[in-house]
């Protein structure tokens, strides 16, 4: 015979403690993106990071890429340009005639350097960016009237005059090669070691290309197929994102 004093099984509700895990979760969330936003929000114009990697030594030892921050944008984005001239390439390959938006360096650093450089992480707080390149004198803008170019790039180089106006004088224009852009013959100073980084901008003449040459913005510009001239490209990036790449690739690292 049954017997029906026996009591139910106790049946806990765990909706309380569901709702209280949520809350932990939400204020763990809430907190890291404080976390992030306060380490955000110390980064300043001069500031270097770490993003990408690229050879560095003459043996082409592949090493994080260093960045200096040299202008900040009030979306939380930043301006970054490689602290050292990276690698050594020809405006255009072809001499004559070439735009900014048609040059062999603008293709190379949107294709090869982009892809080879970044994790899809580190991509994803690469800006694309719309610049307007201006087309003064030369083939272009005598033979088609055309003032300036439209190009859209996720890597791309300063134009003349950020060169001018974003550093304070000719000694924080100065870079460096690295090792590796001096085995592939990128010209350096022999007492400074200073080396020539291309600009956007054109030349006075078609077949020329603004540059800095030690420390100096050269409007007249280099043949654009000159070939010891370094690169230091420079890109849009979400500084927002940042300590939230870095946080994930220690993880994968682990």
């Amino acid at each position: 015979m049954l017997n029906k004093s026996i009591k139910k099984p106790y049946k806990i509700d765990l909706l309380p403690f569901a709702i209280v895990d949520l809350q932990n979760k939400y204020s763990s969330l809430t907190e890291r993106r404080k976390n992030m936003s306060e380490e955000m929000s110390t980064f300043k114009i001069g500031d270097e990071i770490e993003l990408g990697t690229w050879p560095f030594d003459r043996r082409g030892k592949v090493k994080k890429i260093s960045w200096v921050i040299i202008d900040k944008y009030s979306d939380g984005t930043g301006l970054l340009l490689t602290k050292y001239g990276i690698e050594t390439k020809q405006y255009n390959a072809k001499s004559g005639g070439v735009s900014w938006e048609s040059c062999d360096l603008r293709k190379w650093l949107n294709s090869d350097f982009y892809d080879m450089a970044f994790t899809e992480d580190e991509k994803s707080g690469i800006m694309t960016v719309s610049l307007k390149t201006e087309c003064k004198g030369g083939f272009f803008g005598s033979l088609f009237g055309k003032k300036t170019v439209s190009t859209k790039d996720n890597v791309f180089l300063i134009n003349a005059e950020e060169a001018e106006s974003l550093f304070g004088n000719e000694s924080k224009r100065k870079a460096k090669a690295t090792p590796w852009a001096i085995q592939n013959l990128a010209y350096a100073d022999s007492e400074s070691g200073a080396c020539w980084w291309w600009l956007r901008s054109p030349g006075t003449k078609s077949d020329c290309a603004a540059s800095v040459c030690d420390g100096t913005v050269n409007t007249e510009g280099l043949k654009i197929d000159y070939t010891s001239n370094s690169v230091r490209p420079a890109i849009k990036f979400n500084l927002n994102m940042y300590a939230q790449i870095i946080r994930e690739q220690e993880e994968k690292a682990q």
